[in-house]
């Protein structure tokens, strides 16, 4: 079984394909951020990363796919904001506690998990 596909045990959520696959950045929850909709939490945390350059926003932001909006990220990753490393866990964070605040479904499944660690 590969890395991103362990099973969930008493400790430990892993949360791709599994039972929590929600919480996942690619799961398809509309996520309003900052004034704007995106697909999924996925688009708009990449989204992030180019705030000076509104073409590649544009890119991400209309991806039709999560996959595809980390694609268009990497793809212009020299051309992302330099603060980059310092910000991205923040981010993160915020966009994550928007998308639990968004959705009950998220927020409940969340809750499920009880003390247990969330595993990406």
């Amino acid at each position: 079984m590969s890395e991103n596909h362990k099973l969930d045990t008493d400790t430990e959520v892993f949360f791709y394909e599994q039972d929590f696959y929600v919480l996942s950045n690619f799961s398809a929850f509309r996520l309003k951020w900052k004034g704007i909709d995106f697909d999924t939490s996925e688009a708009a945390y990449h989204w992030e990363k180019f705030p000076n350059d509104p073409p590649i926003r544009d890119l991400i932001q209309f991806a039709d796919s999560a996959h595809e909006a980390f694609k268009v990220a990497e793809l212009h990753k020299g051309r992302r904001r330099q603060d980059w490393d310092e910000i991205k866990v923040s981010v993160m964070k915020e966009i994550l506690r928007q998308k639990v605040e968004q959705h009950e479904y998220v927020h409940r499944k969340l809750l499920a998990t009880g003390n247990r660690t969330l595993v990406e």
